[in-house]
């Protein structure tokens, strides 16, 4: 039993990591589940399974989960697994856990702001994130020092605090995330800005960091920037537009195909907005006034 245990998940299991999305799949034609961020969602197998056997979906994807942690967790003890460590997939075994006590945040507005030690933070994170197949702004992985060092360099060039931000989560000191704030002061569009490279680095993924990151970038527009709307734009395919949803924001469009990852692997572009309350920002004027 030991050694079919084993046999199974390392014989038939494929894990393909990609930071926002983790696939394992036991026995392929029968089973697979997908966890984003620590959420579980049913493919179209383990709904068929259940209307064929009346029972809830949930129910069947509860039961599905049951079944790769235990076999997971015996593979492990018994065989080497040529995977690693699951760090995604574990995740999703457990409830959404709030961050730690002891995260934080910190802005860079200036480049004054980013020491050294912090700008290399910055650079490993991103190159941590798109390694892993994260939609953050290199959608070409792999990618090393060379590709992300002058891209960061490029941000910190244009930092000012009403026009481009860094906002970073930090847990003590160490930097578990970050995302870049930026809005054109053309007096036409100076009313909105745009939110880009959100990331949260691979091994702290399923702890709530991502969520309490892009509330406190909301608050930070809001209150700081004086923004009325947010805007961003998200790779269709790994389930970044029901994450924002849940946020607040809204799907306003697509560009369909407009990405190509590769031959046959075109994605819609997603367009995404998230009203601030333009109210607020009178109410705020007309005190100081």
């Amino acid at each position: 039993m030991a050694k079919r245990l084993a046999t199974l998940t390392t014989d038939t299991g494929e894990l393909r990591s990609q930071g926002k999305v983790s696939v394992l799949k036991v026995n392929a034609t029968f089973l697979e589940l997908i966890a984003y961020r620590g959420h579980l969602w049913r493919p179209a197998e383990i709904r068929s399974s259940a209307a064929r056997s009346g029972r809830p979906a949930s129910s069947q994807a509860m039961t599905a989960s049951v079944v790769i942690a235990v076999i997971t967790w015996a593979a492990r003890l018994l065989a080497p697994s040529p995977y690693g460590r699951l760090p995604a997939v574990s995740a999703c075994w457990h409830p959404r856990r709030m961050p730690s006590d002891s995260l934080r945040f910190a802005q860079a507005t200036t480049t004054r702001d980013v020491n050294p030690d912090r700008r290399q933070a910055l650079i490993d994170c991103w190159i941590d994130v798109s390694n892993a197949g994260g939609a953050a702004g290199f959608p070409f992985p792999p990618i090393d020092q060379r590709d992300a060092a002058p891209a960061l360099d490029a941000i910190l060039g244009n930092l000012a605090p009403q026009t481009c931000r860094i906002l970073m989560a930090l847990d003590g000191d160490d930097l578990v995330g970050w995302l870049n704030i930026r809005r054109d002061a053309f007096a036409l569009i100076a009313h909105w800005g745009t939110l880009h490279h959100v990331q949260t680095r691979t091994d702290r993924r399923g702890q709530g960091i991502g969520v309490a990151l892009m509330k406190k970038a909301h608050a930070v527009a809001r209150d700081q920037m004086e923004l009325e709307q947010l805007h961003l734009a998200a790779r269709a395919g790994v389930g970044l537009e029901t994450l924002y949803e849940r946020l607040g924001w809204k799907e306003i469009g697509r560009w369909p195909g407009a990405l190509r990852l590769g031959p046959g692997d075109d994605r819609d572009e997603v367009l995404m907005l998230l009203e601030l309350g333009a109210e607020e920002h009178t109410g705020r004027r007309q005190e100081h006034a």
